[in-house]
């Protein structure tokens, strides 16, 4: 397991710095076509996603240099977000035994986004994932009239939200 203390702060972020950059080596090797070594390994690759998008470090999060300044752990779920897109896009029968996973993981994450502008990168895979799921032969996953409330009350909502700093560019 990863530690997570502020204890381990440069270890940790020389890791997911490192992590980032494999993130997206990976997306430029999948996304025009799923190498067959991907597909022969895609559980390792889908576990250590799953695993990724759901690790917390509050040290992480707020080593940043400004607060508008994305974390590192908030690019790695990010790009992890924007690789998991195009396997449902690209590679849909293959991701298929694992989409309910990744759904479940993204839409709880956009859950807990907020509304800050360090995280709008975030909130764009997230939402763009979920919108691909919507529009595939998936999308009997938000059939459900509550999940659709969710869906809109937690995450799209929010994110059309005008900020402070939004309001001002337009003075």
């Amino acid at each position: 397991p990863l530690p997570s203390d502020p204890g381990h702060l440069t270890t940790l972020t020389t890791l997911f710095q490192n992590l980032h950059t494999i993130l997206r080596i990976y997306f430029s090797l999948h996304s025009q076509e799923l190498p067959e070594v991907f597909e022969d390994t895609m559980a390792d690759w889908m576990g250590a996603f799953h695993t990724f998008l759901n690790y917390e470090s509050a040290a992480l999060e707020q080593a940043v240099g400004a607060s508008d300044e994305e974390s590192i752990l908030t690019r790695v779920k990010a790009a992890i977000c924007e690789n998991v897109n195009v396997y449902i896009e690209k590679n849909e029968e293959e991701f298929q035994t694992y989409l309910q996973t990744f759904a479940t993981d993204i839409w709880g994450l956009l859950l807990k986004v907020g509304n800050q502008t360090n995280k709008d990168h975030l909130a764009n895979a997230g939402i763009r994932f979920l919108n691909t799921v919507a529009k595939s032969v998936h999308h009997t996953l938000f059939q459900d009239d509550g999940t659709l409330k969710q869906i809109c009350e937690g995450v799209i909502i929010p994110n059309l939200r005008m900020r402070e700093d939004e309001e001002e560019l337009f003075e």
